[in-house]
Formats: C-alpha cells, sequence, structure tokens
C-alpha cells in the first residue's frame, strides 16, 4: 500500500470539499479506486525489503502506507487486533512463548518474521494513529494479518534466495530488542530505518555499487536499484533527489511527486498551495485548495466531548465520538452507533467497521448498512469490505489476492504485481 499525501483525517467524498488541502500522489494504476493511507518504516535497511515494496516494514516495504485514492469513510471504534499476534513485547514464534528464556526467539525460522514485524510495526502504529485512522491504512483489515501477508508477498518473496547466497545472514539472537525498538519508532515506524538489533538480525553483505538482489542485501543505509540489471546497491537518497519509491529516501524523508521530500513537522504550513503533508500523527488543519493550513497533533485536534461543536478541518472529536452534522445549523460530536443503527456521514464514521452509513449527503440521516463483499457493487467512492479492493472501470469489489492468486490489475495484489492474471512478487534481477 502506498500512503496519501495528506495526513489529516480521511472522509467521505460529501465532507471532502470541506476539509480540503490533500493533494495525493498515487501510482499509475488506472482499473482500481485506490485505497485512502497516511505516512507508512524502512525496510530494507535493517529488515527485509524489495525495492519499491508496499510493505509496512519501512524504506523498502512500505506496507501501512496505501495507494492513494478518493476520500473514503474512516471509521469508527469497530475492534482491530492491531500489534497481536508476535508484538514486540511478548509472544515467542512458531508456538513460543519465551518462559524464563532471556532470549524468547532463539531458534525463530526465517518464515515466523513476516508475523512478529508485523505484529511490532502496528504496535507503533496504533499507538501513533489510533485505531480508527490505522484501520484506513489497511483496507479495514486487522492491521497484523494485513501487514504480515503483504511483507510475505514483497519483502520476504526472495528472502531465501538471498540468505541461501549469502548476501543476507540471518541470525535470530536479538529478535526481541530488535521488536521492542520497531515498536518503540512509534510516529517514525515508516519513515525511519528499522533500530540496529534488527540489523542484527537481517544483515546485508553487499557494498554499495555491487550487484544485489532486493535492497535486503545491501550493507548499511542503501537500497537496491533495480531499474536494470544487474541490479546495483545505492546510497538512500537525500532531499530533493530524484525518486520512484519510499525506500529510496534517506530516513525522514518520503518520494513524493518523483523526489525525496521531508514531511512538515508541528507548526509547519501544510496542504494548499504549499505542497507539503504533515508528519504521520498530525494534521494539517485550515488548509483549503487554495490556502495553506498548519499541522497540529492529534491533541489539539481531536479536542470535543459527546454534544460539542465540532468542525470537518478545524476542531474535531474525541476518539470514540464521531462530527457529524447535527440536523440543525451544523456539527457535533456524537458516539458511535450500533449494526443498523441511525446515523450521519461523519468523521470518522459512526457505524462499525465492516459497515457505512448510505446517506446520501451530509445533511441527510440514513443506516448503517454492510460493507459490499467480492462481486459486488462498491459504495461511497470506492468502499468495499475490509480486505478487498474497488476496481474503477466494473464498480465492483475485488478480492485483494496473495503471490500465486487471481488478479485484474496491479493494485489488486498484495504484491502490487499482476502478470498474465496471477499475481507474483515484485521483479528482482536474479
Amino acid at each position: 500500500m502506498r500512503r496519501n499525501a495528506c495526513n489529516s483525517w480521511i472522509v467521505v467524498v460529501q465532507l471532502a470539499a470541506l476539509l480540503g488541502g490533500c493533494n495525493s500522489g498515487g501510482d499509475d494504476e488506472p482499473e482500481l479506486d485506490k485505497p485512502p493511507a497516511t505516512n507508512g518504516p524502512k525496510a530494507g535497511q535493517g529488515a527485509a525489503g524489495d525495492r519499491g515494496g508496499a510493505g509496512t516494514a519501512g524504506k523498502g516495504s512500505q506496507a501501512g502506507r496505501g495507494d492513494d485514492g478518493g476520500a473514503t469513510q474512516p471509521g469508527d471504534d469497530a475492534s482491530m487486533s492491531a500489534g497481536s499476534g508476535g508484538s514486540a513485547a511478548g509472544a515467542g514464534a512458531g508456538g513460543m512463548d519465551g518462559g524464563n528464556d532471556p532470549t524468547p526467539f532463539p531458534e525463530t525460522p526465517l518464515s515466523e518474521l513476516p508475523r512478529v514485524f508485523a505484529g511490532a510495526i502496528c504496535d507503533a502504529l496504533t499507538g501513533c494513529l489510533g485505531e480508527a485512522k490505522l484501520r484506513e491504512l489497511t483496507r479495514r483489515e486487522a492491521c497484523d494479518s494485513a501487514i504480515e501477508a503483504e511483507l510475505r508477498a514483497k519483502d520476504f518473496a526472495h528472502m531465501d534466495g538471498s540468505i541461501s547466497a549469502g548476501r543476507v545472514l540471518y541470525d535470530p539472537a536479538r529478535l526481541e530488542e530488535c521488536l521492542e525498538g520497531i515498536a518503540a519508532l512509534a510516529c517514525d515506524v515508516l519513515t525511519h530505518t528499522f533500530p540496529e538489533p534488527c540489523v542484527a538480525v537481517l544483515d546485508g553483505t553487499v557494498e554499495l555499487d555491487h550487484e544485489c538482489v532486493i535492497t535486503a542485501d545491501c550493507e548499511g543505509p542503501a537500497f537496491c536499484a533495480t531499474d536494470s540489471c544487474p541490479s546495483h546497491c545505492t546510497a538512500l537518497l537525500g532531499v530533493g533527489a530524484s525518486c520512484s519509491g519510499d525506500d529510496q529516501c534517506g530516513d525522514g524523508l518520503d518520494c513524493s511527486g518523483g523526489k525525496c521530500a521531508a514531511a512538515a513537522q508541528a507548526g509547519e504550513e501544510c496542504g494548499g498551495e504549499s505542497g507539503k503533508f504533515c508528519a504521520l500523527g498530525l494534521n494539517c488543519r485550515g488548509a483549503t485548495d487554495t490556502e495553506t493550513g498548519s499541522c497540529v497533533t492529534n491533541a489539539e485536534v481531536q479536542v470535543g466531548d459527546e454534544g460539542d461543536v465540532c468542525e470537518p478541518g478545524g476542531a474535531l472529536c474525541k476518539d470514540g465520538l464521531s462530527c457529524v452534522f447535527d440536523g440543525g445549523t451544523g456539527f457535533r460530536c456524537e458516539p458511535a452507533v450500533s449494526s443498523g443503527g441511525a446515523c450521519h456521514l461523519g468523521l470518522p464514521g459512526q457505524c462499525p467497521n465492516d459497515e457505512y452509513c448510505d446517506a446520501t449527503e451530509v445533511t441527510a440521516a440514513s443506516t448503517c448498512r454492510k460493507l459490499p463483499s467480492a462481486d459486488q457493487a462498491c459504495v461511497l467512492n470506492g468502499l468495499c469490505k475490509g480486505g478487498l479492493v474497488c476496481v474503477s472501470n466494473s464498480n465492483t469489489c475485488h478480492a485483494l489476492a496473495d503471490n500465486g492468486g487471481e488478479c485484474i490489475a496491479d493494485g489488486a495484489c498484495r504484491s502490487s504485481h499482476c502478470v498474465g492474471g496471477v499475481c507474483e512478487p515484485p521483479p528482482a534481477c536474479m
């Protein structure tokens, strides 16, 4: 998944005009309505990473960054098992619980790494964004399962070969430290290389300018440039350098508009004609299509208690509440509603995670209804049930497939790579 170039709350299309200031920069996949997203860790350096991956392990694996798309309905307080299943805090891989062993992951097989990495990444993202925002990065799937699937389809698809060839050295002795370090990155997890213990776990041995297959092969802060074969390890790029993926840019930088750029920090201008997007965990307040706003923390924006006045694009509501039209003269903070309940289009949505409010406009009241399943028509500018994508030319929901599964376009694959109707791993020079 790739992220949208704006970290303010993503809303249903009827509210998008009120928010403004969200200039996305998508990929070139015309057949699909892209899911919304926010920032996304740089894997590949310190952890595994195929070039250009949309995994969520970091630079080189952008899982957690969604492909750009139209504004959609962010969701409510539905449960999401983010961080469960292999979190940094705890459970051992492969059924081990660690016990009193000071190294809970002493014999972890390589096949378990996508699961435990996904748990640590989701711990960081949940702490930074909260579950309601995070679910927009993962197409309403549980964070840990969605990220694990992308890591397997992208970052780890060629890992066995690199380890067998000696380009990557695998040693799980410091895996627990690695996972704890990933979780501690919090809002920096998608724009920074993994911490040093992770380098000890998956250690690239290929020096700069030498031949590589995947980014994990490269020694130190580098990426595997695969614009031609054979590929070569190249130093991470700085601000203003031309790029084709976030994994190519240095720490704290994203590939935005084909150039490595730093996200705006708290207090800096964003949106409008500035062309700048806020760092993960910040919101662009006060921006319109032409006027710049300012990056502020979630705590500065999400201030409303139940019944308080709120404003899309301005002051919003505390977690668990939605900013919705109150049936009178403006917007107020109201609680989430139960399955099938009466609702308004809101920010975030009032309905459970697998439902949407089918109102035709912001001021209209309606009912929570189930999101469409595979082969059903998309709703509200491309919404589908978790784990599905909307095919634009047919306005139909389509399953997001693992490697080997059927596909109709790159965006319908976990790997973002559809060849002859079948999902394949990202290409690599072998």
